[in-house]
């Protein structure tokens, strides 16, 4: 899968359009499975302004969940100083 965007202690993260929508795919590795499947039960019954929406998911294979995709970095990036730009809270 090209467009890898991130990298995490679960998996990787691409970045890819679906249907013309932006999208963060988040490949989870096999061992990773109890956490792919509690993140999914939460992201199918939370829905919140500041939570990135879960679009959809695949088991087949692989473990993907798939988020849309936000601009401007992600959340280590700007905790640490290094995004675009910066919160205003």
């Amino acid at each position: 899968m090209a467009n890898k965007i991130g990298q995490g202690g679960f998996g990787s993260v691409y970045y890819a359009e679906l249907r013309g929508e932006k999208a963060a795919i988040k490949k989870m590795d096999m061992q990773a499975s109890k956490e792919f499947f509690a993140e999914l039960k939460v992201l199918t019954h939370v829905h919140h302004l500041n939570l990135v929406r879960l679009i959809g998911y695949c088991v087949e294979d692989s473990l993907f969940l798939v988020y849309e995709y936000i601009e401007n970095g992600n959340l280590s990036q700007h905790l640490r100083g290094s995004g675009k730009i910066a919160f205003a809270f």
